[in-house]
Parts: structure tokens; sequence; C-alpha cells
């Protein structure tokens, strides 16, 4: 759909974790709307994957709605909404969810 960004630079850093640079997309919007034309839920938005917009960037809990379900190790810290659990069906209302939640957090930073 080429609505992942572009790897600029990706290099190892302290501890076995990598740096990754990548493009500033504004197509938030454009790619959601066509996730949910697809039936696809992308999993969990939160604001590490995310810059001064909405960009998606990790589709490893990605999948057709119906069909993607959540793996069994989920950070418990994360206040994700309340139907997620370990094997429950990942939702494009949990997508929201965690969108809302980061956009308040934004807006109060």
């Amino acid at each position: 759909m080429g609505f992942a960004p572009e790897l600029f630079a990706c290099e190892q850093v302290a501890g076995g974790w990598y740096i990754v640079v990548m493009e500033l997309l504004m197509e938030y919007c454009t790619a959601y709307s066509l996730a949910e034309e697809y039936h696809l839920s992308y999993r969990t938005l939160k604001q590490v994957k995310t810059m001064s917009s909405v960009k998606l960037v990790d589709f490893d809990w990605a999948g057709k709605i119906g069909e993607a379900i959540y793996p069994p190790l989920m950070n418990h810290e994360i206040s994700w909404h309340p139907e997620v659990k370990f094997g429950a069906e990942i939702r494009p209302e949990h997508d929201l969810h965690m969108l809302n939640r980061e956009l308040n957090n934004l807006s109060k930073s």
C-alpha cells in the first residue's frame, strides 16, 4: 500500500537495542481508512511508535479482523482497551482506544 516510511538508518546501540531513523509520513488517516476498508486492525497505537504526527511503524501483530489475536507476551503496564488479553481478537476499536489515549497524552504534554 506504500504507507511504510522510508528507512534512513538503522544502527545497533548499547544494550543490544537499535536506533532506527525513518521518514516522517503524514498519511495516517488515509492508511487507517484503507485498513478499515480491507478489514485490518493495527494492534496498538502508542507513543513510542509515533512522532509529531501518527505513523504506523510496527506491524508485527497486525492482521485481518477476525483472524489476528493478541500474543501471550504483552506489556501489562500499557492501558489497553478493556477487552485486550492474550488470545483475544485484535479489533479496530482497540486501535482507536490506543490512538485516543495517545492523543490525550500528547495534548497534556
